[in-house]
């Protein structure tokens, strides 16, 4: 199958996700890698046109329909409680979820399209292929089971560098859809060099103006009291509205690692600002040690005030109660920093990002985007730096 094919018209991978299982009673760990796996799965399940399809449903009010409608009294209720587990979305997105999930369950594939692409390209692919949606429905047939949206569980705002790398990728598929428009449709037609430059256009023709990265916890009609979980990356289109992103599983695991990272900055530089303090106060800080969050995992800090140390630095750094850290000091200077989250241990973070304990000072290097190591083995390779 052609390059464009692929590039192009991939959605059609993207909704034999559709179907899941529910979670089980399983382990943190295999609950992390559990989500992740589904985050894939699910992603496709995610969307529909902006705010003329939240009127649409509004209109029409089926049984599904009060079914989200009495989750959404419950969950804002349980919102307003202190025991809830669901949060308030920052961004105006959520009508644009709910509706994404009626579409899901409506199998308006059609609809989908256009919460999955730009409009202008939808519009040029559909005139060119109108039976791509029919083919679409035939292959995939019902997904079977009808989806219940109960709450956010997460919510993580997109960095402003990511949202402008994203929408300068998005011209890929306009330029994609004008191949499709210039050869009438014969995707056949096109020339392997032309695909391949489609692939290579970025450009400023979409700007991304907000995008978050969503964890919403579902159930399956039939299956109540057992909840699972979607992930969708929603951003914002200037001019044209909701969307959410293909590759979630790459996103996720990408969004999760720089959360991570920023985490272990704002830790190192916590640890500074409090070892700065307690210097001030003439409190011995010379040496080198390892501080953690677990005091078994504290090396050669026997003699270091290393309650007054934690105490200061969470001044600093109100989330850090909700990590697993450790962080190596030399001479009362953070020099190296690990997080991971504490119900999570699939990811880690570093400072400096994504950089071994051995390579800290090797300016030369470049960023690994791959990396991929342990908390354990980051953990053992710091205590070299302590020789």
């Amino acid at each position: 199958m052609k390059k464009i094919i692929a590039g192009i018209l991939a959605f059609t991978t993207v909704f034999t996700m559709l179907t899941g299982c529910g979670k089980d009673e399983s382990s943190s760990s295999e609950k992390s890698s559990s989500s992740s796996a589904q985050s894939a799965e699910k992603a496709g399940d995610s969307d529909s046109k902006d705010e003329d399809n939240t009127n649409s449903t509004e209109e029409n009010v089926t049984e599904q329909d009060v079914t989200e409608e009495n989750t959404e009294t419950e969950t804002k209720e349980n919102n307003n409680g202190a025991d809830s587990d669901y949060i308030e979305p920052s961004g105006d997105y959520l009508d644009f979820l709910k509706d994404a999930i009626e579409k899901i369950n409506e199998e308006d594939y059609k609809e989908l399209l256009y919460s999955y692409y730009p409009t202008d390209v939808v519009d040029t692919i559909l005139e060119y292929r109108s039976d791509m949606v029919d083919e679409l429905k035939e292959e995939l047939g019902s997904n079977g089971k009808k989806i219940i949206y109960k709450g956010i569980i997460s919510e993580e705002k997109v960095p402003d560098d990511e949202i402008a790398d994203a929408g300068e990728e998005l011209a890929q598929y306009a330029a994609a859809a004008e191949l499709i428009k210039k050869y009438k449709g014969d995707v056949e037609a096109i020339p392997e060099e032309e695909q391949e430059a489609s692939m290579e256009v970025r450009d400023s023709r979409y700007k991304i103006t907000q995008a978050y990265l969503v964890d919403v916890e579902i159930e399956y009609e039939g299956e109540e009291g057992k909840p699972d979980e979607m992930y969708f990356l929603v951003y914002y289109i200037d001019g044209d509205g909701w969307k959410f992103e293909e590759s979630m599983i790459g996103y996720v695991n990408k969004s999760k690692k720089i959360s991570l990272n920023a985490a272990a900055s704002s830790l190192e530089k916590a640890y500074a600002s409090a070892l700065t303090d307690l210097d001030a106060e003439g409190v011995d800080l010379s040496g080198k040690y390892i501080i953690s969050s677990d005091d078994s995992m504290n090396v050669n800090a026997e003699n270091k005030p290393v309650d007054k140390i934690k105490s200061q630095t969470k001044n600093y750094f109100d989330d850090i109660v909700k990590i697993d850290y450790f962080v190596v000091i030399d001479n009362g200077c953070p020099i190296y920093a690990v997080t991971m989250n504490k119900d999570d241990n699939a990811f880690i973070g570093t400072y400096p990002a994504d950089t071994l304990p051995a390579d800290i000072n090797d300016y030369s290097k470049e960023r690994d985007e791959n990396f991929n190591h342990s908390y354990e083995e980051l953990y053992e390779l710091a205590k070299d730096l302590l020789k």
